[in-house]
């Protein structure tokens, strides 16, 4: 391949993707500030990408500057940026399950197993800039791919089928992410992958996982319209769209709680707004570890938590000690300045979120 062939098909595509990544990178700051697991893990997929491209930059301009070292460059750089994009594809695997199921507990339990078939991977990868087992570098940089070439680019399109098929199954069974593109994701990313398999050594799962990344971003920015800034959970214009769902047939649940204190406007006279949010922030932080997977939790002002869930009658011993585990936990975190207290209430026939939060506000006033 001749420079201006080089520069044409890698090099200013190379260019294009690190700029887009570098604009989407000034614009993560709240996202940064919120700290919530699924925003660091989606930050962490941002590092990964800038990483991919940093080393095909650095590798393409050591081969134009005519470098003793091509062959070593190329292969040193072609497995860092095969072994990143194995990395991406975990954390992806982590952020669609945080953001399906919303669960601290989960993602500790998958971390491990989702790792396993990726870590065998990445083993070879490091074994190949020793044995060349993986695919191999011609002395004039060019890139002659081994039959282990297919295991890698399979490992990847399973991971995204996998995701697919995982998706699918959820939204037919709960009505999916609400407001969140995930599809969006995988479309390019498969693309990518599908297209390293043909053409071997473009990089073009960073460039379609970038095109993602920003369809996420975006997704993500409409998606906190939704989204209380304090605590980081759903607000009650997100109460109105699950109604809706709910009405629709789109959105399945089976009972909420919800957790209150009466002594916050006490709290807040005494200790002013910015106190009264930070201790509701870290309430948020105490509701996340503790609640069950797949609750949407929203909440609604003061120190209001109202908490969907898929527990049924048959487990109401389970929202009682769960209740019971939970006030404890958020008046404790409150330092006792504040009592919470929660009660319960299954979906009835027909019934949607908002209809059932007022049952429950009625049964909380009943116990003032």
């Amino acid at each position: 391949m001749n420079t201006f062939m080089l520069v044409a098909y890698t090099l200013v595509p190379t260019v294009i993707v690190a700029v887009l990544l570098i604009s989407i990178g000034t614009q993560l700051g709240p996202i940064y500030k919120r700290k919530r697991t699924d925003d660091i893990i989606f930050l962490g997929m941002w590092d990964v990408l800038f990483a991919c491209i940093l080393c095909d930059i650095i590798a393409i301009i050591l081969f134009l500057c005519r470098t003793p070292y091509v062959r070593e460059v190329t292969l040193i750089s072609t497995n860092l940026v095969m072994m990143l994009n194995l990395i991406f594809i975990y954390l992806w695997t982590l952020f669609i399950n945080f953001r399906l199921y919303k669960s601290r507990n989960r993602i500790r339990r998958l971390r491990i197993m989702t790792l396993i078939p990726l870590f065998f991977v990445f083993i070879l990868l490091v074994i190949n800039l020793f044995t060349n087992i993986v695919f191999y570098v011609t002395e004039e940089g060019s890139l002659e791919v081994r039959p282990l070439w297919c295991l890698y680019s399979l490992v990847q399109i399973v991971y995204i089928v996998g995701t697919s098929s995982f998706l699918a199954k959820y939204k037919k069974k709960s009505g999916g992410l609400h407001f969140f593109p995930v599809k969006s994701f995988i479309i390019p990313f498969m693309a990518g992958a599908i297209g390293e398999f043909v053409i071997p050594g473009m990089s073009l799962p960073t460039a379609g996982a970038t095109i993602g990344y920003l369809l996420i971003f975006f997704g993500m920015l409409r998606e906190n319209t939704f989204e209380d800034p304090v605590t980081g959970f759903y607000n009650s214009f997100f109460l109105e769209r699950i109604s809706q769902e709910a009405s629709a047939g789109a959105f399945d649940f089976s009972s909420g709680i919800l957790f209150y204190s009466d002594d916050t406007g006490d709290y807040m006279a005494k200790n002013g707004i910015i106190a009264t949010n930070n201790l509701m922030r870290e309430a948020a932080m105490t509701l996340r570890d503790e609640l069950p997977e797949g609750c949407e939790t929203m909440f609604l002002g003061g120190s209001s938590f109202l908490v969907i869930s898929k527990v049924s009658k048959e487990q109401e011993e389970a929202i009682r000690v769960l209740i019971n585990i939970v006030t404890q936990s958020l008046t404790g975190e409150a330092g006792e300045a504040l009592h919470f207290k929660g009660c319960y209430a299954f979906r009835k026939e027909g019934q949607d979120p908002g209809s059932l939060l007022s049952e429950l506000v009625s049964m909380s006033e009943e116990k003032v």
